[in-house]
């Protein structure tokens, strides 16, 4: 498995304001490293110490710079909860990782589901139909994060 880190972006930024100023340092002139795994041990070290984007790319990050991604990743941010994610999951027999964004609060349960393909995306217009059919199971899902160019911060809320 691979994905794309941003060691020059702070992975956990304070604030909204913050959190925009250190969104450029997903851009040019800072280039993605990609990091190759296999294990979710790494897959949890690697999205909660840094920023980072399920895909790979040919360049900074970019749609037009898309090779790839081992991932899919759902941005939750209302109308489900954690716990009923999670039983979601089990019910669909699937392996993830379900981890709390930075603005996650227990009022206000917001969270990613990552789940690591059986096999690697290479054609951009599969992986967004691949993502469309498995927001289907995430109804609440942030349609946003289809674009094959998005980047998170890291999560410090983890268990």
């Amino acid at each position: 498995m691979k994905l794309s880190i941003f060691p020059a972006a702070n992975p956990h930024p304070k604030g909204k304001e913050e959190k925009h100023q250190e969104a450029y340092n997903f851009s040019a002139p800072n280039m993605p490293e990609v990091v190759e795994f296999d294990d979710d041990e790494r897959l949890a070290y690697y999205v909660t110490n840094y920023a980072w984007s399920p895909f790979i790319f040919s360049g900074y990050r970019r749609e037009e710079n898309f090779v790839s991604t081992d991932f899919l990743t759902y941005d939750i941010d209302y109308g489900m909860t954690i716990a009923e994610c999670e039983k979601l999951i089990v019910e669909a027999k699937l392996c993830c990782l379900c981890l709390p964004s930075p603005s996650h609060t227990d009022e206000a349960n917001r969270f990613r589901v990552i789940l690591p393909l059986e096999r690697t995306i290479y054609n951009i217009e599969v992986y967004r139909q691949t993502w469309l059919k498995g927001a289907e199971l995430f109804k609440v899902a942030d349609e946003q994060c289809k674009d094959a160019c998005r980047g998170y911060f890291g999560s410090t809320k983890t268990d």
